[in-house]
């Protein structure tokens, strides 16, 4: 969870300084997973969703992604470290 934590931090910082950036990442991101949902856009979405205050979307976004893989762990421990961590 500590990468998480990191990778949350960082996006955060990103967005304070430089808000429009973050907010074109989000697009691509949104856009990778449109045309190939990737693991790792899954979890990538919903950590810019959060730094930018969206907590609902990026729950949202991982609530879809386990839903359609319930195997898939990294999602649950990210939804996890959402539910558990500060907001």
């Amino acid at each position: 969870m500590s990468d998480y934590t990191k990778a949350l931090t960082r996006f955060q910082q990103a967005d304070q300084v430089d808000s429009v950036t973050v907010d074109q990442a989000l697009q691509e991101v949104e856009r990778s997973i449109a045309s190939e949902s990737t693991g790792n856009s899954y979890l990538e979405l919903p950590l810019l969703l959060r730094a930018k205050g969206k907590d609902k979307q990026a729950l949202s976004i991982l609530a879809g992604a386990i839903s359609a893989n319930p195997d898939y762990d990294d999602a649950r421990v990210l939804w996890s470290f959402f539910n558990a961590a500060p907001k």
